[in-house]
Formats: C-alpha cells, structure tokens, sequence
C-alpha cells in the first residue's frame, strides 16, 4: 500500500480474465470456478473473440458452448440489449390486495349507502372478516385521532389507523355529535368536491345555461360598438319600430338590461391592509392560513384558467377552496376574451363558491399562456382589454362583486403600457388594479 500511492491493489485470484468474464455473462453463469491470474493484458484477438486455448477444461466448455449458440456481439450491441427495464430486480413486497381491503360502503362500520356495483365490486363486504385479517389489527395504532379530536368525525372509519380511538365494542365509527355540528362548516369548506357531478355533466355536454350571461355580453358588445362608430362618425342603422315584441307572463329581473353603475358596486377597503398576493403553485390554502396567521389581511386564490373552468375540470376548481380563517379572499381568473372570464365567473358562483372580489391576471408571463392571449399577453391588445373589463365589470356589478385587475408595467423592456391601460380600466368600471414592476401598486379607483 505504501508503494502504490493509496491505491488498493486488487489479489492475484479475483483478477478475471475478459473473455472468461464474457463468455459467463452470455450464458448466464455465475463466476465461481477458480481462475489463473492475468499477469499482463494485451490487446489481442484473444481479448475480443473468445480462445478455446486456456488451461481449464471447464472455461474451454464454456467458451465452445457460447460459440456455438450465441455469435459475436460488438460492445454497442451488448449495450443496446441492456437497455429497458430491468425486469429481474428485486421486487418489494406484495401490497395490499383489493379483497383484503374494506368497501367505502361499510367504512363506518354499517350500510349507510348500499354500493353502486356490488357485484363488480373488487373489495370487502364483510365488516367482521376485514377485522378477522391477520394484518389489520397489527396496523392500528393506540392513540387518539387527530381528526376525530378536531372535527368530531374521522370519515377513515374502521380504515384509519387510529380507529381504535373512534369505534366502539361493536366496530362501529363513532361521532362526538356536537363538535361536529359546531366543526362541519370548516371541514366542509377545506374538503369534499366543490363541483358536483350533475354541474360537471352540464358543463362537458355544453347544455349549462348562459342565458344571462350571453344577454349582458352581447348588450356590452353593442355598447362598445356604438362608441367606436360614434368616434368613426358613422350612422348606425336603426333597428325597425314594427319589431316584434315578445310579451311574458309574470314578473321578471332587469339584471341583464339595467347594468350596476361603478359607485354602487360593493368596494373592497385596502387602506391599511396587507394584500398576500396570488402565487401559482405556491398560493395554496395551507400557505395563505399561515400568511392569515402571520397578519395577511386580503388573501387571493392561485391562478385558475377559464377555459378549463368551463370544461368542467375537477383539478381547477379545487383551487378555489376557502378557509374561514380568510376574511376578504377573491379569485384570480385568466381569460384570453370576455365571454369566457364572465362565464367561469357565473359558474364559481352557482357552484357555491363564496369569492369577495374577481381578480384578472393580465402579468402571467408562461409561453403557453401568451401565445393564447392571455396574461401578460392581453396587455397588448387594447381593444379586448376594454371589453374584458366592460363586460366583467358588468357581469359581477350584476352579483355586487368588485373586479380588479393585476398587470404588468410593459410587455416589452423599457416600453411602459400600463399607463394607457390603467385609464381604460378606470373608465371601464374596474375597482382597483394592481401593477407589478420592481415594486407592487395597489391604484384603489
């Protein structure tokens, strides 16, 4: 070792010759017999294309057998074939098969709802064989519930693993009556779907019903058409007197003829308060209960896209999920047209989605986002800005919802916009807008 420059110099004996070495990996074979040393390797034919000249009778067995049955392979080759899976690794254990675990029909213990297909039903029936499993009662552990200590009820049943603290002598989950009366808003607004499946149906086979919104879009559009004809100084053709008029039978709303004004839309107050702004994948409902704890004021969801509202996508409304410890919480929305923003905005509201203001995010910079239109995108294109903001602002003064706005300084470096847009979202109803630049303005209107 001192000699060798702390090098560790491999013995004699388990130096393995390379064509020795080869011909046992071709065939399969473990390397157990005993080999001459290699005193000195050459680059040789014999070091390529196996010999048949060595001194073992069972390596000259070996090597003829492999001539025989497996022709020559050039490295890249025998590396080619390597590649893949390795399906003889060493596997894990076995996990828990469908039959040893118990149906969501009986995971209180009882039948509560009869399940949907019990027939196809792959998993357990039986509440006392899933409890006779040599594995379950190993599994549980003896302490208390978390959930069951929170809320009252653990909706793990028999399957938690802390069951022992919430059944009885019978196996049946038990329920602290009135902590979970007192507790059921909170664990309902922070779990279970938001969209519901009839709702889901709707929204993928397009018969959910627009009406109102299309009606309030289209008297939008009118409006900013005649403006821009009027600047134009081009007549606009008057429809004919002798229309026909469709009378109705009972009262009816004027939600879609008469649009709030700006100054009687509800208002947000953000003198003196801190805003936590919206945060794609960091915004979450944990982190903004903890930004709340830490004395965040007016808190906002992540970024949701509109068109996957519409699509009735599950993922996208569960961003949309409200602790109570929120006291001002909006929704940010980003939407490449205004029929789609107001739209989603219609559906969060009739799914039940209890939301204090709509925030438009026009700074999103994604490629895949901009090359839509949307985000950051929208700022350069002036004339939908104005009808995204008429028509939203329409749309939510029709709930008493205020809309802002969240946008960049400029697109491009050293080429401001946000000047020219901040006027048109002022004239267009918005109640406030937020400019991101080095620093973050919040310009309340």
């Amino acid at each position: 070792m001192n000699g060798c420059g702390g090098l560790a110099v491999l013995k004699p004996e388990f130096i393995v010759p390379k064509h020795q070495f080869k011909s046992n990996i071709d065939l399969g074979t473990s390397l157990t017999t005993e080999f001459e040393p290699v005193i000195k390797k050459a680059k040789t034919d014999e070091d390529i294309i196996p010999s048949t000249s060595t001194t073992s009778d069972n390596i000259t067995e070996d090597i003829s057998i492999n001539d025989q049955q497996t022709p020559y392979k050039s490295k890249k080759q025998w590396r080619k074939e390597k590649r893949g899976q390795n399906k003889n690794r060493p596997m894990r254990s076995e996990k828990l098969r469908n039959d040893e675990k118990l149906c969501k029909s009986y995971i209180d213990g009882i039948l509560e709802e009869p399940c949907i297909n019990p027939e196809k039903c792959p998993f357990l029936h039986d509440v006392a064989k899933y409890i006779a499993l040599p594995g379950t009662l190993k599994s549980k552990i003896d302490k208390e519930c978390y959930v069951f200590k929170t809320y009252g009820r653990c909706f793990r049943g028999l399957t938690c693993l802390f069951s022992k603290s919430h059944t009885d002598t019978e196996n049946k989950n038990m329920v602290n009556i009135e902590l979970w009366t007192q507790m059921k808003p909170v664990f309902e607004s922070t779990h279970g779907n938001i969209l519901d499946r009839d709702t889901q149906q709707q929204l993928r086979t397009r018969k959910f019903d627009f009406s109102q919104i299309d009606s309030i879009c289209n008297n939008v559009e009118k409006a900013i058409k005649l403006k821009r004809e009027a600047k134009l100084n081009v007549i606009p053709v008057v429809a004919d007197e002798t229309e026909k008029i469709i009378k109705t039978i009972g009262p009816i709303t004027d939600e879609d003829e008469i649009v709030v004004r700006p100054e009687e839309i509800k208002k947000v107050d953000w003198k003196n308060k801190l805003y936590l702004s919206p945060l794609t994948t960091v915004g979450n409902l944990p982190f903004r209960r903890l930004c709340v704890d830490f004395g965040a004021d007016i808190t906002c969801s992540e970024m949701s896209l509109a068109n996957s509202i519409l699509q009735g996508t599950p993922h996208e409304f569960a961003l949309h999920r409200r602790h109570p410890s929120e006291k001002i919480w909006g929704v940010q929305l980003c939407a490449s047209n205004a029929v789609v923003a107001a739209k989603a905005c219609h559906i969060l509201d009739k799914v039940g989605v209890e939301y204090d203001f709509v925030d438009l995010n026009m700074g999103c910079p994604l490629d895949n986002v901009f090359q839509l239109g949307a985000g950051s995108g929208l700022m350069c294109r002036g004339n939908k800005v104005e009808s995204v903001a008429k028509t939203m602002s329409a749309v939510l003064g029709s709930k008493n919802k205020p809309f802002t706005v969240k946008m960049r300084a400029g697109v491009k470096t050293d080429k401001y916009i946000a000047h020219d847009l901040i006027k048109l979202c002022r004239d267009s109803g918005v109640s406030a807008v937020t400019v991101k630049e080095s620093i973050i303005y919040i310009i309340n209107f």
